[in-house]
């Protein structure tokens, strides 16, 4: 399909910057496996699709996150021949990564725990507030807001006097970027 460069841009805009950068990686790994092969690389088989996630699975040791980005990646540009499924919701692509997951269970992201008391303790020795330089006094109130919101560090990396509002009984922030969790 031939679209209008304007369209294209428009299209890619739907994906965030990180998205880019991770599907740059697939899109990259799916190129050169096509041309080892010989394939086209914008329309392929259901066949060829889990031959190459196989290969990363096996060759590469990848995750089924990692998978399920390539087949994210895949699924926004690779038509499947004879199937009027996307690469994405394909059921024999979706069942090799319900195996993939069975095969090699992701890992936990956070697997440890720690004791807030430690820094709440820690906290209150650093005070009064009057002594502190601005950067323990700095440090000292990002630490509680993290505690108190249980916020990503990006948001608070976002925080900005800008959007900042104190009244009597609250002081609250508006966050006016996107986010990871931001949607449509």
């Amino acid at each position: 399909m031939d679209l209008d460069e304007r369209v294209t841009d428009v299209l890619t805009a739907s994906w965030r910057t990180s998205t880019k950068k991770q599907y740059q990686v697939y899109w990259n790994k799916w190129i050169k496996f096509c041309k080892k092969k010989k394939k086209s690389y914008l329309q392929s088989s259901v066949k060829f699709v889990l031959e190459f996630l196989l290969n990363l699975f096996d060759e590469e040791k990848a995750s089924y996150s990692t998978l399920n980005a390539a087949r994210s990646a895949l699924s926004s540009c690779v038509m499947l021949e004879n199937s009027s499924y996307s690469v994405g919701n394909h059921p024999l692509i979706c069942r090799f990564l319900k195996g993939t997951f069975n095969l090699r269970p992701p890992r936990p992201r956070y697997k440890d725990t720690w004791d807030v008391s430690i820094v709440l303790n820690y906290l209150r020795k650093v005070s009064p507030a009057r002594t502190l330089n601005l950067k323990q006094l700095t440090h000292k109130l990002c630490l509680l807001i993290a505690l108190v919101s249980a916020q990503r560090a990006q948001t608070l990396h976002l925080l900005s006097l800008d959007n900042f509002q104190l009244r009597q009984d609250s002081a609250t922030f508006y966050v006016a970027a996107l986010l990871k969790q931001s949607r449509p």
